[in-house]
């Protein structure tokens, strides 16, 4: 059965079919490009050192920057960070090396120094708010590597909307011209739409569109994106509100049960399971109806389990979530 749309969403789907209707498929529309970069400039209040480039989404940027900056050369990323980042990154032959998270999944600065200096990296790459973290890497942990490192910084932004500050690292474009900001709004809901854009240093941007040969994106990737950045007030209002129920989720389950979540700055939920316990907490919230991942093969966070806050929707399925865990919690601590 399929859920209904949140009317804020109902409302932005029907800007983009309306926008879509008035295309004329025959050819493209660089003006509307244009105007749409030039918008996103001044709603994110990029310097004049800086510019915007619209594309499909964060995979292809990463792949258009991995060709342009990264041949025959390394990049250097989280140990755990988006699994695609590993796939893309080894479809393109290029050589990675990874830095290691503390336990709790802090990113380990002294780690990232000492492989920054050994491996001098074409590109430095992680995502914030993380994925699969859940967490917003220190605003100094970011000017740090773009301080000290001879390539770029390219942060994947895909969870901005989720973030306490969504605009806290385009302060820092001005002060580090190796630093990349990517963007789309696949998490905000609209990951159908193929919209996104990458934000960084002109001469960086410039090489990106020589890259391309052409247009970046395509007429209906942009009739969809001019629909979300007209109603972008709306859409982030909607993100906040599910944001704020993801919070009360995790409030409940600290206040209602024996468990810790982590702080999250992401659509997810990470939630402490008793030793040892991740994989058997996973099989059963899955087997009550509640998706549920289990974090058990990462070191760092082996107790944790992933739910999602957005598959919990009302009270009554919060209130079953919390039985089911206080029931798991309860019958762990007996066997002990």
């Amino acid at each position: 059965m399929l859920k209904t749309r949140p009317k804020a969403l109902q409302h932005i789907d029907k800007c983009i079919q309306h926008n879509v209707s008035k295309l004329n498929l025959s050819n493209y529309n660089i003006k509307a490009i244009t105007e749409l970069e030039t918008t996103l400039r001044e709603m994110n209040n990029l310097p004049e050192s800086c510019s915007i480039m619209l594309g499909s989404g964060i995979n292809t940027f990463l792949e258009e920057l991995s060709l342009a900056f990264a041949k025959g050369r390394s990049v250097l990323l989280p140990e755990f960070d988006y699994f695609l980042f590993d796939i893309t990154l080894e479809k393109l032959g290029i050589q990675t090396n990874k830095f290691k998270l503390t336990n709790g999944g802090h990113w380990d600065t002294a780690d990232a120094l000492e492989m920054l200096q050994e491996h001098n990296p074409a590109l430095i790459l992680l995502s914030t708010p993380n994925n699969p973290t859940s967490k917003t890497a220190p605003l100094e942990f970011i000017e740090t590597l773009a301080t000290h490192a001879n390539g770029l910084v390219i942060i994947d932004e895909v969870y901005h909307l989720f973030a306490n500050d969504p605009h806290a690292l385009c302060h820092l474009l001005e002060t580090h011209q190796n630093l990349v900001l990517l963007r789309s709004m696949s998490k905000a809901g609209y990951a159908a739409t193929g919209f996104g854009y990458v934000m960084g240093n002109t001469e960086i941007i410039k090489c990106l569109k020589q890259l391309k040969g052409g247009t970046t994106i395509s007429p209906l990737n942009v009739a969809a994106g001019k629909a979300l950045i007209e109603n972008h007030d709306l859409l982030a209002s909607h993100v906040r509100s599910c944001s704020q129920w993801r919070d009360h989720v995790k409030n409940s389950i600290e206040q209602n049960t024996a468990l810790s979540c982590l702080p999250s700055e992401t659509d997810f939920l990470l939630i402490e399971t008793p030793a040892g316990q991740s994989d058997a907490f996973t099989v059963h919230l899955i087997e009550a109806g509640i998706p549920c991942i289990s974090y058990a093969p990462m070191p760092q966070l082996t107790n944790y389990i992933r739910v999602m806050p957005a598959s919990i929707p009302d009270a009554d399925t919060l209130s079953h979530l919390l039985q089911k865990l206080n029931k798991l919690a309860e019958a762990k601590l007996q066997k002990t």
